[in-house]
């Protein structure tokens, strides 16, 4: 029988409970997941789902702190919980995925398409990972500085843009 470490997903991704609905929905959309762990791996603070997100923007609520759109407790596992326990766990998870915890660490999330997927049923095609350009730009020594330089000119406006070469419109 499998575990849940051996059909979750990797990485765990993450928002701070105090990020927005919409960077969190904008998150979700990114990695076409359907909820998001809230807090970080070591204190896991919940699980919101993509369901509430919409919600939450449909009323005009992008800017409110994600922990507000968070349903009320999630449900984990530990990398040794066999899958037929994933399967009624995930029956009872608010949003529909279950963290997988290792030592009180969360190290990946079990999803409904991930059960499938160890049940032989057909998901759909998963797209090879694209690394992002703004991940490949992180890695640039040089550009730290430059990166540091807009962090700190944009916090008290809502979407500033580093853009290099021409720009229209």
């Amino acid at each position: 029988r499998p575990t849940a470490a051996e059909i979750m997903s990797r990485p765990a991704r993450f928002v701070s409970p105090g990020d927005t609905v919409a960077r969190a929905m904008s998150l979700c959309q990114r990695h076409r997941q359907s909820g998001i762990q809230v807090g970080d791996p070591t204190l896991l603070a919940g699980v919101v789902s993509r369901e509430d997100l919409d919600k939450a923007i449909a009323h005009g609520l992008e800017n409110p702190p994600v922990k507000a759109a968070m349903g009320p407790g999630h449900v984990t596992c530990t990398a040794d919980t066999p899958l037929p326990i994933v399967q009624r766990l995930l029956i009872t998870a608010p949003a529909g995925r279950v963290p997988v915890l290792d030592d009180g660490r969360v190290v990946g999330v079990v999803s409904r398409v991930d059960v499938l997927r160890a049940l032989g049923e057909p998901a759909e095609p998963a797209e090879p990972p694209h690394e992002l350009v703004a991940d490949l730009l992180l890695r640039v020594p040089s550009l730290a500085t430059v990166f540091e330089a807009v962090q700190a000119v944009s916090e008290p406006f809502e979407g500033v843009y580093l853009v290099g070469g021409a720009v229209r419109d």
